[in-house]
């Protein structure tokens, strides 16, 4: 991969890995009309530790591998963890 692919790469992942550690990642609410709780990714509730580890692995994927099917896998694993 070019020098200047692998740049634009990180310009997109490492805003993305900032926001997978310092923003919730879910929101738990008793009902639609009370404020609820942020889950952050490295709380221990539901496997979010395995998932944010999981999802770091494949957006650090996106920037590091050589070839462009690889990196389309990652970024497509990525958005399946999301969803």
């Amino acid at each position: 991969m070019r020098e200047a692919s692998r740049r634009a790469a990180a310009v997109y992942a490492l805003p993305a890995l900032a926001g997978l550690a310092f923003l919730p990642y879910l929101d738990f609410r008793a009902n639609r009309i009370v404020s609820g709780d942020g889950v952050m990714i490295w709380s221990p509730e539901g496997g979010a530790i395995v998932a944010g580890l999981v999802l770091a692995a494949l957006t650090l994927g996106t920037v590091w591998a050589r070839a462009q099917a690889l990196r389309l896998g990652c970024a497509l694993g990525a958005l399946a963890v999301l969803l």
